[in-house]
């Protein structure tokens, strides 16, 4: 817990860790900014959050901000993934393969980092970047068409990342079809994500099945527990 003071007043800050870094340098500066406000006890002054006009802080406001400073014409960046249905690290790993910019061994090289190969390591055949890691690799694409025959999609152009990522069912099968099918996606991505890192750090092999099944397991236990109750059948 950290506290900040403004004249008489004190401000509780319950952290989850102790922040460090880049957060303990905000804080600070906000600790700054904070302490030459004056607010009378007598008056009705408060607090407002600028970004949204009943005054009242959301991470939605802050997202829309965000996104409308790196958005601008010029700016190679893609828009914040916000997807209730899956979790947060799901949302993040998005975010960054959407516009690949995961840490994937040729962009690790092109950092001067020494590694012992940039091939991918599930094929040892090309040079990995997020496309082939994702979509483009021999290994990957079966995994993928088992993951279309799951869904009953035949669309023989989903053989890359961005058309996958662009692809929608819009109206297929019910209201909540677009919002599953977007967060299954995008969980099976994660998954892969995963079980190439278990095989790069771990040395584990893998199994198109095994990791199939591991994705329908994480997309039904977490949507079934973000959606509406009863939405979502194991069968």
């Amino acid at each position: 817990m950290e506290a900040l003071s403004n004249f008489g007043q004190t401000y509780g800050l319950d952290w989850i860790r102790n922040s460090r870094g880049r957060a303990l340098t905000d804080i600070e500066e906000l600790s700054k900014l904070i302490s030459i406000v004056r607010l009378q006890p007598s008056s009705h002054d408060n607090w407002r959050w600028s970004l949204g006009s009943d005054g009242i802080f959301t991470s939605k406001n802050l997202t829309l901000f965000i996104d409308g400073k790196r958005l601008l014409p010029g700016n190679h960046f893609a828009e914040t993934i916000r997807n209730k249905s899956i979790p947060q690290k799901v949302e993040i790993f998005a975010w960054r393969a959407k516009p690949k910019r995961l840490s994937v061994s040729s962009e690790l090289d092109k950092r001067g980092m020494d590694l012992d190969s940039i091939l991918y390591s599930l094929c040892e055949e090309e040079i990995e970047n997020v496309d082939h890691s994702l979509s483009k690799c021999k290994k990957v694409v079966e995994f993928w068409k088992a993951f279309l025959k799951w869904w009953n999609i035949l669309d023989s152009s989903l053989n890359s990342l961005d058309p996958l990522v662009t692809y929608t069912i819009f109206g297929s099968f019910s209201k909540h079809g677009e919002t599953i099918w977007e967060s299954v996606k995008w969980v099976c991505c994660y998954a892969l994500w995963k079980e190439r890192n278990n095989k790069v750090f771990k040395k584990k092999e893998w199994n198109i099945s095994i990791i199939l099944s591991k994705s329908q397991t994480l997309s039904f236990r977490w949507l079934s527990n973000r959606l509406e109750k009863d939405l979502l059948e194991w069968h």
